[in-house]
């Protein structure tokens, strides 16, 4: 028994797999982000429209990385910044294309800009214009942004577009188990119990270490705002990739008066026998049990107290 490491690899297919599919994507999407920014009127639509697309950056390439069976999550950084940093660096290039458009249409822009716009030297002395001229004000056309105070909404909008497109990726890559003997993901099966118990209960390390039978000895704790979940991820194909994720869970009001649940790993896919994983399934259906008899025994405690 051991927690689960994904092995680092990058198949060489899966390779490929990413560079054929993300790169026209980030060509063409880049692109498309730079039209939106130069014909939206609105400040507050253009930061949406940069959070819309970095998400919509990092779940693609966590998607395609999943897909491409990448058991590497160092790679799917790399991926997503390499992503976003082709899109970006489109989007620039593309821009003065646009802002021709906006002034002479499509065929007055095909004339008079070109792919060479997209070179580095071009797109250098159209920064610098734009930093030295500007382009866009705050105010319906007063006071034009530019010069540092500009590099300062650049910068923004870059942390903007790779922070959340780095965090999208990862979150939907996750953090599953491979099973390498079968070449495929495991299939998680979330919520197969619910304890009421505390995530910081001492019994935990001893089942950290493989030893089940701990889990009978976890004190029960009724508060209704706090449990602890037990997902199992299994391998459809084999009895060698099954592993336990058990997180704690805390719900709490936020300031808007929602009820909102935090989430902890407590264990962290430890791996473990298919014998270990039955026992596992049968404790849950004793507790599910247990937990579902504790339930109805207080509200018939609550109902018996209301009548009185």
């Amino acid at each position: 028994m051991g927690l689960y490491r994904h092995s680092g690899r990058v198949p060489v297919a899966g390779l490929l797999w990413c560079i054929l599919l993300l790169t026209p994507l980030a060509l063409i999407g880049g692109a498309a982000y730079s039209a939106a920014m130069v014909f939206l009127p609105f400040i507050k639509l253009k930061w949406l429209i940069s959070l819309l697309f970095a998400s919509a950056v990092g779940f693609v390439v966590g998607k395609v990385c999943e897909t491409a069976k990448i058991r590497n999550r160092g790679f799917v950084i790399l991926a997503t910044v390499a992503t976003m940093g082709l899109a970006y660096y489109v989007s620039w290039g593309v821009q003065r294309f646009w802002l021709v458009v906006g002034e002479l249409g499509l065929e007055g822009a095909i004339d008079n800009v070109g792919l060479a716009d997209l070179l580095p030297l071009s797109l250098a002395a159209w920064v610098t214009w734009l930093f030295e001229n500007g382009l866009w004000s705050m105010r319906g056309g007063a006071d034009t942004i530019k010069g540092w105070p500009l590099v300062v909404l650049w910068g923004i909008e870059a942390a903007t577009l790779f922070i959340t497109s780095w965090m999208l990726a990862l979150g939907t890559y996750g953090f599953r188990p491979f099973c390498e003997a079968c070449e495929r993901w495991t299939t998680l099966d979330v919520g197969i119990a619910e304890l009421p118990v505390d995530a910081d209960d001492p019994a935990w390390a001893e089942v950290r270490d493989g030893r089940l039978e701990a889990l009978r000895h976890l004190k029960i704790n009724p508060a209704e705002d706090r449990h602890v979940r037990i997902d199992l991820a299994t391998c459809p194909e084999c009895e060698t990739g099954d592993h336990v994720l058990i997180s704690g869970i805390v719900y709490a009001v936020d300031k808007e008066g929602n009820l909102t649940a935090n989430e902890t790993p407590i264990i962290e896919y430890l791996h473990m026998t298919r014998d270990k994983t039955n026992e596992l399934r049968e404790f849950a259906a004793e507790m599910n049990e247990a937990v579902a008899l504790m339930r109805a025994d207080d509200e018939e405690l609550h109902e018996d107290a209301t009548d009185e």
